[in-house]
């Protein structure tokens, strides 16, 4: 443990965190896009989206573990997913459908909190600002995705689809669609959140998705500012 820990610190230390951020936003783009595009191949989306969830566990925990403490979590997590996901792909097991939506939903917690302290640390607009911006409002669709996903699971009949998914996965991707729309104030009405639970939570993101720009942008203008103003550019 402590030379895994020594080793990603080391790693922390180079430009890979930068690089860990760039992948990890190429990976949660592709794996929205995989989602729509091989939606008719089962198989080989299970197979794209298995090995898309490991190389974002992989750039995620360059970007959680500054800690031991951070890395036994982040390794806890990305494991059980690794395991429900395996488990439930051959089984309808509802326990295991909840522990996968819970250690992936902790993940996504754990990562937004990760590049949200880096982008809130900038003193200055530049690259990892922007794309640490972009993945924090991504991974807010992923994480809230979950939270439906898990409303749905322990409370059947709290969404009112136009299709009923047929399994697991495609509630999974639907749930993630549902909450794109509901981010972005976009809503199409083929998805409802029927009970109060899922009514709260769809205005909570609503709210978010409405209040995250708002502040990103005026936080990356008064940076710019700031950086304007300093004696360097005298």
């Amino acid at each position: 443990m402590k030379s895994l820990l020594s080793l990603i610190k080391k790693v922390q230390r180079s430009k890979a965190p930068d690089e860990a951020l760039q992948t990890l936003l190429v990976l949660i783009l592709l794996c929205f896009i995989s989602q729509s595009l091989l939606d008719n191949f089962e198989h080989l989306a299970q197979i794209a989206l298995s090995l898309l969830l490991l190389g974002m566990f992989i750039s995620g925990t360059v970007l959680i573990a500054t800690t031991r403490f951070k890395l036994f979590l982040a390794a806890c997590s990305a494991a059980s997913v690794v395991i429900a996901r395996g488990v439930t792909y051959y089984t309808s097991s509802e326990t295991l459908r909840i522990l996968d939506i819970i250690a992936n939903g902790f993940f996504i917690y754990l990562l937004i909190t990760a590049v949200s302290g880096r982008v809130i640390g900038q003193t200055k607009v530049n690259k990892f600002t922007i794309q640490g911006s972009i993945v924090i409002y991504l991974l807010a669709v992923l994480f809230w995705g979950q939270i439906y996903a898990f409303i749905e699971v322990v409370a059947p009949s709290s969404f009112q689809f136009t299709t009923q998914p047929k399994d697991f996965g495609e509630l999974h991707r639907v749930l993630t669609y549902f909450s794109f729309t509901m981010i972005t104030s976009s809503g199409f009405g083929n998805i409802l959140p029927v009970s109060a639970t899922a009514q709260v939570f769809s205005v909570l993101q609503a709210c978010f998705g409405i209040l995250y720009p708002a502040i990103l942008i005026g936080r990356l203008v008064s940076l710019e500012l700031m950086s304007l103003d300093s004696p360097d550019k005298g």
